[in-house]
């Protein structure tokens, strides 16, 4: 082995040399193997064979010996002398006196003990002689020599040996035949061709088995002639270009190298995947042949920037991509030699069209905020204002109300009061309109004349639009009544007007239309109403620039507006929009930028045309003996309240706050059948006030005064029993009827004392 791994053979040698040792091995195992089979078959088959003769010989010698055939005996033991497997025969009778033997070794006596003495050659067999009614009548020894059965076996291990060899052989010369081909050509090859290609230059390297004469030992020369040239350097070298290369293609940025005329050299796979240019095909060309003129023009630009700065500098840049332009962070440096000359630009562009997309959106929502936070408070302003303003009203309405019936109709300061009393209630009116706008009303749903509303909004319009728009008014005459809230309905026409105001800055001319419509109508039909009911259309339409195709599908989006920044907050025709669902209407556009636009809303009618109600001065409620108290902290309402109420017979007492009330019913024993009470009271609200006075006078009934200002005006928290409410501004009669009514609804039976 020593001898071996010095280098004295070759690979082809010493695996010949293996092969044959184990051929060796192999073929001596096989030859045993088949030797050894074979012997035992052989044996096996020749004892059977023989046991089989010597029952056979025992039936047939007993079968004479019984008989008494001596002659026939004498031949049997003729027949066996001539078996060439039969080396001797002992016949005894039952007393062991020999009947017939022989014995080829030549003796004239032979015995059973003689015969059966013989060596390891030789097999003896002993039967028994039975005769009839299985008598013993002697015992045959036969001996049989083996030396037959050992030349057959000595034949048939030759012939195993020899067909073992041949095979052995041909295994051999295949296995060297491939070995050679497989291994020992291959490696001569390999190291043939790296001393080709290896220098001879650098420091010596620690390589083994240089020594050897072999084909093991040339490659180990070969190598480290190519080892001394390039010990050091390759992995380091290709360690820190991975590194490099896995950096730059993973980086999220567009990362590129450029020369200074322009060409690029180098981009990363975020430049391949934007640009569809693999590395290859964007070196060597210029930005004019990758991007757009414009966008070009640009880049070039600032590189001729950073070559002049000769430091880093940063660019907000376009570039076009598959969903669009997209705006990049580009930061632009030179690299510079020793010499301290550029020699190339190296490009980092990061992408912040969205981070960009936020800060806007950031900012509009910062401005939206604050203009709704704006919207609040004038939305408070104008609920405080229309509080304060319905208090006043109920006096100029009740008290200018109160003056009529005491005026004759023939005076001149009757006309004058009517004039008033018209003026407060047109005042009421204007006061619920801009509720509307401040969203505090009550919403109440009942039938409604479209048409009416609209001749009531026509004076706050044409003031809103301004005079450099014609507003027309084409109402069908007459319309069917919807179940809606006009409130509501009168914001949804606000808006809608506002809105076509911003489109015509011009001037320009809105139109109003009202008609009744059937579901039939091929309009209704494409916005999917399909029931046989009726519809009234309400149309609004503007001169104006009209709404880009784009913005048609977002135009109901809350915060969605075409308006310029600070000109708009998004939500009109949002509200427009969820007005009309919540009425269980439909609504449509139809608009062409420079052409002006329609809006058609379509409301379900509840029945036919609302009557027109006229008012009549003489109309009067009945009174009473009830004891009611006045709860309110204006005293105009306090007053106009005794007013109206005394001359009717009932007993009036008023209170400035909830307090005061409970200290009048409490200390004064005041028995009250009616509470009268405002909503919103300083200190105790109505709601309270009402609780408390119904655990002292269960029987009271509470009606409560509150305005479109209050919202719910604090009944939601107020017990079952409280469910009578009047709306301010107050009329006389309204007042009076109201109380009448909410004792007779009771149908209780009031006492003196409660």
């Amino acid at each position: 082995m020593q001898r071996l791994y010095s280098g004295t053979y070759s690979i082809k040698t010493v695996t010949t040399g293996l092969v044959t040792v184990i051929f060796m091995l192999f073929a001596s195992l096989l030859i045993i193997n088949l030797t050894s089979e074979k012997i035992r078959q052989f044996r096996d088959d020749f004892m059977h064979e023989q046991t089989v003769k010597a029952q056979l010989l025992a039936i047939s010698i007993g079968d004479a010996v019984e008989n008494g055939d001596y002659a026939g005996l004498q031949k049997f033991v003729s027949i066996l002398k001539d078996d060439p497997d039969v080396a001797g025969l002992v016949v005894n009778d039952s007393g062991g006196n020999p009947m017939a033997n022989f014995c080829k070794c030549g003796a004239e006596h032979v015995s059973k003990e003689s015969l059966f003495l013989k060596g390891s050659s030789v097999v003896n067999i002993s039967r028994r002689l039975t005769g009839r009614n299985n008598v013993y009548i002697g015992e045959v020894n036969l001996s049989i020599t083996l030396e037959g059965l050992e030349a057959s076996i000595r034949k048939g291990v030759l012939v195993n040996i020899v067909v073992v060899l041949v095979l052995g052989s041909v295994c051999m010369g295949l296995m060297l035949f491939f070995f050679d081909r497989l291994i020992t050509v291959p490696i001569g090859s390999l190291g043939k061709a790296v001393a080709a290609q290896a220098g001879s230059a650098g420091k010596k390297p620690e390589i083994p088995y240089q020594n050897r004469q072999d084909e093991i030992g040339g490659l180990a020369r070969t190598a480290y002639s190519v080892f001394a040239e390039l010990a050091g350097t390759t992995d380091s070298l290709r360690t820190s270009e991975e590194r490099l290369k896995a950096i730059i293609d993973n980086s999220p940025s567009v990362v590129c190298l450029k020369d200074t005329a322009g060409k690029y050299v180098l981009v990363n796979r975020r430049f391949q995947t934007l640009f569809h240019l693999s590395n290859e095909q964007a070196a060597g060309k210029g930005d004019h042949e990758i991007f757009e003129a414009d966008i070009a023009a640009e880049i070039l630009r600032n590189d001729g920037k950073v070559l002049d700065a000769g430091t880093p500098l940063e660019f907000e840049e376009f570039f076009r991509q598959d969903d669009g332009m997209h705006l990049y962070l580009s930061t632009r440096f030179p690299l510079i030699d020793a010499g301290g000359a550029a020699y190339a630009i190296c490009v980092i562009s990061t992408d912040i069209t969205g981070r960009r997309r936020a800060e806007e959106e950031k900012r509009e929502l910062e401005f939206r905020f604050l203009h709704s936070q704006k919207l609040e408070s004038v939305g408070r302003l104008a609920s405080g204002v229309a509080h304060d303003f319905n208090n006043m009203l109920s006096g100029i309405i009740g008290f200018s109300e109160l003056s009529l019936r005491k005026v004759s109709s023939e005076d001149p300061v009757h006309k004058f009061l009517r004039q008033i009393n018209r003026a407060g209630k047109q005042a009421a009116s204007l006061t619920k309109q801009l509720l509307a706008f401040s969203r505090k009303q009550i919403l109440e749903m009942k039938p409604v004349d479209i048409n009416l509303v609209v001749e009531n909004m026509s004076r706050m319009l044409k003031r809103i639009i301004g005079d450099d728009v014609v507003l027309d008014m084409n109402l069908g005459e007459p319309v069917n009544a919807v179940n809606a809230d006009h409130l509501q309905i009168e914001q949804t026409i606000l808006n809608l007007a506002v809105n076509a105001r911003d489109a015509m800055p011009g001037g320009g001319r809105l139109v109003i239309e009202t008609a009744n419509v059937r579901s039939g109508d091929e309009r209704l039909r494409r916005l999917g109403v399909d029931d046989s009911g009726d519809y009234v259309m309400l149309a609004v339409t503007d001169t104006g620039e009209g709404i880009p195709p784009d913005a048609m599908e977002k135009i109901f989006e809350p915060f969605f507006t075409t308006k310029e920044m600070g000109k708009g907050t998004g939500l009109g025709l949002s509200t427009v929009y969820g007005i009309v669902q919540q009425h269980g209407g439909q609504i449509s556009i139809e608009s062409e930028p420079g052409k002006g636009t329609v809006f058609r809303i379509y409301l379900p009618s509840c029945g036919g045309v609302i009557a027109e109600t006229v008012m009549n001065d003489d109309v009067s409620c009945a009174g009473g003996s009830e004891t009611i108290l006045v709860v309110d902290n204006s005293p105009v309402i306090r007053e106009l309240a005794a007013a109206v109420l005394e001359p009717l017979g009932y007993r009036v007492f008023v209170a400035g706050s909830g307090e005061e009330a409970l200290w009048l019913i409490d200390a004064a024993n005041v028995a009250v059948h009616v509470l009268l009470t405002a909503s919103v009271l300083p200190g105790m609200n109505g709601s309270q006030l009402a609780e408390a006075v119904q655990i002292r006078l269960p029987l009271a009934v509470v009606l409560f005064l509150a305005d479109e200002a209050d919202g719910s005006g604090g009944c939601s928290d107020a017990t079952p029993a409280i469910g009578h409410i009047m709306m301010k501004p107050l009329g006389h009669r309204d007042l009076a009827c109201k109380i009448r009514e909410a004792l007779d609804a009771t149908g209780r039976n009031m006492p003196d004392k409660l």
